[in-house]
């Protein structure tokens, strides 16, 4: 299985200050497992592997999680994300809008 990893160099540039926000990092190693739309699986990977050696629970996601994807087919998925994306933005822009006005 093809595992990515950030380079050591990167990881202390603004590619890694952005990747460790995002998923909460607190030290080094971590390893956090995305689906294939980007949705995080676990962050809890790398306590995870050693805790169950032989995969039984691989890729550790949570129950609900397991059963949305078993009866939401991916197409939707991919869908719901792209809506949800969206409306997080306009979310963000609005914010950003109002804070900008009260600095005035």
């Amino acid at each position: 299985m093809p595992w990515l990893a950030l380079p050591l160099e990167e990881a202390a540039g603004e590619r890694g200050q952005r990747l460790s926000d995002k998923y909460g990092v607190k030290g080094i190693p971590t390893v956090v497992l995305v689906d294939d739309l980007g949705q995080t699986i676990t962050t809890e990977a790398r306590n995870k592997i050693p805790a169950d050696r032989a995969g039984i629970g691989f890729p550790w996601r949570n129950p609900a999680s397991q059963l949305y994807n078993a009866l939401v087919p991916r197409s939707l998925r991919m869908m719901i994300k792209l809506q949800i994306d969206t409306i997080k933005s306009k979310v963000v822009q609005k914010v950003l809008g109002l804070v900008g006005r009260g600095k005035k």
